[in-house]
């Protein structure tokens, strides 16, 4: 067990000002660069065993790579009484977990920062990476400069590079043990943690937004193994029973991730994006006939009105054709010679 990092205590380059949270795994401390400045958060290991250090490292390899807005990257990995320490972006909001603690989120400021957070896992996913812990707790909020406050994900210490480009790194959860949190934790990734893709991710995308609705996880248990049974045969309140002024599209995005058999959700942060916009999009009313205006290049040219009726051109008119010059009258018949 490392050692507590006290206020004032210069680490490297860094001055420690006050300790942000801990974890089973580290303690976040608030830092400032003695030199620059500059605030940034620094995430201490707790453990000595070899396997959570490499857990470590890789989570700040995983960050390095991912430049998103909605992403909390890592910028450097210190060394602290011989433990690796991640220092990472200073985000001065808070949790997601502790706004959700206040009660629900109404229905316009819960789907922008729900499309903030989809936005931040799409981009791991792209780099082929799962998060495999996504929860509130795991989100931090951004304060921006018109009040409004912007999601970003942090926390890849359970992550694996599912592409060789991404981090480089080894898999390091092969064990089969369920690493993750309960009430988010999709079912197969309950069953076997090493067999888990993108689709785990979206199931917790699916429990974050019920959550931010109801103010409460979509799954509980007196303890880890009853929440876990709640989690595998997805026993969970109806939102709409809970949150009945919510669109519906809302209701279909939770519906659609927290399905039990990963076949049967949204594959990735995208496909999750695509149905909130799919959702978002207004129909046609029923019945309503459809008609297709042609394209410009089908379109035929005008046509001209026809002239009146012994309409004769003006000659001042340079826009009219003038028109054809009248045929000169007939020659007459020669005389017929007088009789004799």
């Amino acid at each position: 067990m490392s050692r507590a990092l006290k206020p004032g205590e210069v680490v490297d380059r860094w001055r420690v000002e006050l300790t942000l949270g801990q974890g089973g795994m580290a303690t976040v401390y608030r830092v400032r660069h003695t030199t620059l400045g500059t605030v940034h958060a620094l995430k201490l290991l707790h453990g000595a065993t070899e396997t959570v250090r490499a857990r470590l490292i890789e989570e700040g390899r995983v960050q390095a790579h991912l430049r998103h807005p909605n992403v909390v990257p890592v910028t450097d990995v210190l060394t602290v009484d011989g433990e690796p320490a991640l220092l990472m972006d200073y985000v001065a909001g808070g949790t997601l977990s502790a706004r959700v603690g206040q009660g629900p989120l109404g229905a316009a400021e819960l789907e922008r920062l729900f499309r903030g957070v989809v936005a931040g896992v799409s981009a791991a996913h792209g780099r082929g990476v799962v998060h495999r812990d996504l929860k509130p707790a795991n989100i931090l909020l951004e304060p921006e400069d018109d009040g409004s406050l912007r999601p970003r994900v942090a926390d890849f210490g359970l992550a694996r590079a599912l592409a060789d480009e991404a981090v480089g790194g080894s898999e390091l959860t092969r064990s089969g043990v369920p690493l993750g949190t309960p009430g988010y934790m999709a079912p197969e990734q309950v069953r076997d943690a090493a067999r888990v893709d993108r689709r785990a991710d979206v199931f917790a995308l699916g429990a974050t937004l019920f959550a931010m609705a109801a103010g409460r996880p979509p799954f509980r248990g007196e303890d880890r193994f009853a929440t876990f049974q709640a989690v595998v045969q997805g026993l969970r309140p109806d939102l709409r029973e809970l949150r009945p002024d919510l669109p519906e599209r809302l209701h279909a995005v939770v519906d659609a991730c927290l399905q039990l058999r990963p076949d049967d959700r949204p594959d990735d942060g995208d496909a999750v994006l695509a149905l909130l916009d799919e959702r978002a999009r207004p129909k046609a009313p029923s019945g309503a006939a459809l008609t297709l205006a042609p394209e410009p290049s089908e379109a035929p040219p005008p046509v001209p009105p026809p002239l009146p009726p012994r309409a004769r051109a003006d000659p001042s008119d340079s826009t009219r054709p003038a028109e054809p010059p009248a045929a000169p009258p007939a020659a007459a018949p020669p005389a017929a010679a007088p009789p004799a």
